[in-house]
């Protein structure tokens, strides 16, 4: 009888630890429209408006909000936005990339918009990533894989 009953208990342990690990799996799709709408209202410039949608906006993070803004007005036409979540071991993060299609979809600006938790309805931080800073990120990880990152087109010069 005893074994049954550790039997039951550990089953029951095991339906509770699932249950909890896929909820901090599960995509909150009200976090993915926030982080959508967060990023467009930078594309607008209502950097108040998207300050809003922060946990606590503090001087450091709004510095990088206004960097971010001046460096998406030379994102060009014809990029598309991707988001898609990352699940790090902490928090919850839906990453942004604003991708080239015409260049093998090949990030060119991306932003990383987390939340502390799955059901928390505030971004507690953002990480904005330029185009220079993603190139030599997949430099370093095809050089850690064995890859050679292929040659940079020719870019022509006006004089």
């Amino acid at each position: 009888m005893k074994r049954y009953q550790h039997t039951l208990l550990l089953l029951i342990l095991c339906v509770i630890c699932s249950i909890k690990t896929a909820a901090q799996t599960t995509p909150n799709p009200e976090q993915k429209q926030i982080a959508n709408q967060f990023l467009a209202l930078l594309e607008r410039h209502k950097i108040e408006e998207a300050a809003l949608l922060l946990t606590k906006p503090d001087k450091k993070q709004m510095d990088a909000i206004n960097k971010a803004v001046k460096e998406m007005d030379s994102i060009p036409m014809g990029t598309k936005l991707l988001i898609m979540q990352v699940n790090p071991e902490k928090g919850v993060i839906y990453r942004s990339s604003y991708i080239m299609v015409n260049e093998n979809y090949k990030s060119y600006y991306q932003a990383d918009v987390m939340f502390e938790k799955s059901i928390d309805r505030k971004i507690a931080k953002v990480k904005f990533f330029n185009r220079k800073y993603l190139e030599e990120d997949e430099k370093k990880r095809m050089a850690r894989v064995g890859e050679t990152p292929p040659e940079a087109p020719a870019v022509k010069v006006k004089h």
